[in-house]
């Protein structure tokens, strides 16, 4: 009896120890309200068989899977694939492959398989090629087939690319078979609908149809002498093939290779698509336009209008009744094919979100876009609906603040200029001009009286830098004082006021944070970090107490106001944690960046937000889910404290919350109430269930658990 009941107790004692070393680094996804989805790069799209989901994947690394009914961006997966080229669900739409390459990944191309229901990596797949072009499920699901290339080099020191046809058994990942071609990289690969054929395509211009069954060659196409062969496709009947090379789509008679007609386009093809019923097909341009041909009698139907770049991927939907389409500069856009109205674009932002920024009353939120972008988007909090959208400035918007009484807000960029704009609309105001690197951050003061600015190299063969620090009157735009020398120092990344408007404090590409005196531009005093460390944020806190700078490394400084002490470093290996802010009653401060780490073998850049306490420095929650590679700005809600927003290096903007561990109904303490929401909510499942504590889809012991050893925390 004495030694069973010791038993329990060790197994019980083991539990209670695993679950807090877990939460010594809680990891997780946010409450997330809204998400304004983007990509940085080249998309690439499939519809699910069910025609309910887009799957998108883009040079960003990152697979987006976006509901077609309201276009709402549902998830992001983020794998081991850096550089997503292909994307394809499997038949049944339980399974989802994004093939492409990765940097480190000791030169191989590599294939993520993903579960649709619950976003889970089942495997990922080292292939021969170094850079994956295409993927194709066989039309039984067993089956997965990658078209690609790699280069070698010969004794004598000369290179070539060689195309890889490879193989794959969906159930254990093992490879089948590989093909390869030399000097015939491949760029696409489709099977026949009853999966007895394999078509690829190549950068030779050929296209070769294989038995899959032995994988022998059966024929061989010729197109465009030199021009690259991308996505073929048959027909739903298994009866024609298509390709594009150059300018011209081509259709063959697979019974017997026969030319049936060519289809000529306006400039080159980077796309095609058959639809379901094999009546039309789409091919879309390097002009950024979408030909509908009908395939009966070659005849061009309509022209879809409305891409600014090249569109590099066409899909029809399972039923027929959408094309969606992705350009180089990732915009998704969603058509009717019935009279080629366009029904919706997916996509906001096309590049990482470099600034935000709540209003006053926080009930608008503004975003700004990165190199490839230049738009400042304002959107409505409660819902995410946007409410203007600005092209600001050119290779990006780097900053934007809000006036302390809303009227106003302030936008800086690569360009060298500041504009000031009507909050309410975006009417433009003014522009203040002076600078000539950079804007790298903007903050007005807390009377709304002064804007300032810190800038830093205008990007060019020959960089320019400016790198100063400057004053400005808002009410006419003047410059009223640069306090330092242009060109003395290294880029200036921010700035901040001090809540009493004193003091401004500034930091960049050096080890050091400076302060100065409002008054008279008056440097008071140097704080310097560590030999090598640069500053990326600066925060005074809300009270003014204290004084918050992330700095490489993955470091955080906490320094006290009324002496200059520093309290504490917080330091986070193998991280950057690059842009820190406070919550508004000055109790929490995140960080956000992203972190290295090794998954599978493969090095990969994850983002990272992370929640501490400002009093001891404790981490208490670590997010690592849904943050993309990296996420590049972040900012508290003015009026919410357990409110924030961040935005993603793959162009998308998220508004969330946060929650304590234990704290189920988010009022700041773990009591009572917690315990009794998951007493009753017990053994329900589901995927935002508050109750769900360890966000494992259940309410469980675990829950229940986690209530108990935080009870009373923050009360």
């Amino acid at each position: 009896m004495r030694s069973k009941q010791a038993r329990w107790q060790r197994c019980w004692c083991a539990l209670v120890g695993t679950l807090l070393l877990g939460l010594a680094y809680p990891q997780g996804r946010p409450d997330i309200l809204w998400m304004a989805g983007g990509h940085s790069g080249a998309s690439v799209v499939a519809f699910s068989p069910d025609g309910q989901l887009l799957a998108s994947g883009s040079l960003d690394g990152t697979v987006k899977l976006w509901r077609l009914s309201d276009g709402r961006l549902l998830h992001s997966l983020r794998g081991n694939v850096e550089w997503i080229q292909a994307v394809a669900f499997s038949p049944d739409g339980r399974l989802l492959a994004a093939g492409g390459e990765h940097h480190d990944s000791n030169d191989a191309g590599v294939v993520d398989l993903w579960q649709v229901s619950d976003r889970k990596r089942l495997r990922t797949l080292r292939a021969y090629a170094s850079r994956i072009r295409s993927v194709a499920f066989s039309p039984d699901g067993r089956f997965l087939v990658s078209g690609g290339e790699r280069g070698l080099i010969t004794r004598n020191r000369s290179y070539y690319l060689i195309g890889s046809l490879e193989m794959w058994r969906v159930s254990d990942g093992a490879a089948v078979r590989v093909i390869t071609l030399r000097e015939a990289p491949l760029t696409a690969v489709a099977f026949s609908p009853d999966g007895r054929l394999l078509a690829s395509g190549s950068k030779d211009g050929t296209v070769r149809l294989w038995r899959v069954a032995d994988g022998s060659l059966l024929r061989s196409f010729t197109t465009s002498p030199g021009a690259w062969v991308v996505p073929v496709a048959f027909s739903s009947d298994g009866r024609l093939l298509a390709a594009a090379s150059g300018a011209v789509v081509y259709l063959w008679r697979v019974a017997d290779g026969a030319l049936i007609r060519t289809l000529a386009a306006f400039t080159e093809i980077g796309s095609l698509a058959f639809s379901p019923d094999g009546q039309l097909v789409a091919a879309g341009e390097l002009q950024g336009t979408i030909d509908v041909w009908r395939v009966m009698d070659g005849e061009l139907e309509r022209v879809l209008v409305g891409h600014g770049r090249p569109v590099v991927s066409v899909a029809f939907s399972a039923e027929g009744h959408y094309i969606a389409s992705g350009d180089e500069g990732g915009q998704l856009r969603l058509w009717r094919v019935a009279d080629g109205s366009l029904l919706r674009i997916l996509t906001y932002h096309q590049g990482s979100i470099n600034s935000l920024a709540f209003s006053p009353d926080g009930r608008s939120l503004a975003s700004g876009g990165g190199h490839y972008d230049d738009t400042l988007r304002v959107w409505r909090v409660s819902d995410g609906v946007p409410l203007y959208t600005r092209f600001a400035h050119v290779r990006g918007v780097n900053t934007l603040t809000f006036s302390p009484d809303g009227q106003l807000l302030a936008s800086g960029g690569t360009d060298t200029f500041i504009h000031l704009w009507r909050a309410a609309d975006g009417h433009w105001i003014r522009t203040l001009t002076g600078h000539f690197g950079s804007i790298f951050s903007l903050a007005f003061s807390p009377d709304g009286q002064l804007l300032a600015s810190g800038s830093g190299c205008y990007p060019s063969s020959e960089p320019v830098c400016d790198s100063t620090v400057r004053l400005w009157r808002v009410s006419d735009g003047a410059e009223l004082r640069q306090l330092n020398e242009a060109g003395s120092w290294r880029e200036i990344f921010s700035v901040a006021f001090s809540p009493d408007g004193q003091l401004l404090a500034s930091g960049g590409f050096d080890n050091a944070v400076y302060l100065w005196r409002v008054s008279d531009g008056a440097l008071l005093r140097t704080i310097t970090l560590p030999s090598g460390a640069w500053v990326n944020t600066v925060a005074f806190s809300p009270d003014g107490q204290y004084l918050a700078a992330s700095s490489s490394g993955g470091r955080i400084h906490l320094w006290r106001v009324s002496d200059w002490m520093l309290l504490y470093t917080l330091t986070v290996e193998s991280s950057h944690q690059e842009m820190i802010a406070f919550s508004p009653d000055g109790r929490y401060l995140l960080s956000a960046g992203f972190d290295w780490r090794v998954i599978n073998q493969f090095l990969v850049l994850s983002g990272t937000i992370r929640l501490w306490r400002v009093s001891d420095g404790a981490l208490l929650r670590l997010y690592d889910q849904e943050t993309g590679a990296s996420v590049t700005s972040i900012q508290f809600s003015p009026v919410d404290t357990r409110m924030f927003t961040y935005g993603r290096f793959d162009g998308t903007v998220v508004v969330a919350r946060y929650r304590i561990w234990g704290d189920v109904d988010g009022n700041g303490c773990v009591d009572d109430l917690d315990l009794l929401r998951v007493l009753l909510a017990f053994g329900q499942s589901g995927e935002t269930l508050p109750e769900d504590m360890d966000s494992n889809g259940v309410v469980d012991d675990a829950d229940l658990l986690l209530v108990l050893l935080y009870f009373g925390n923050e009360c």
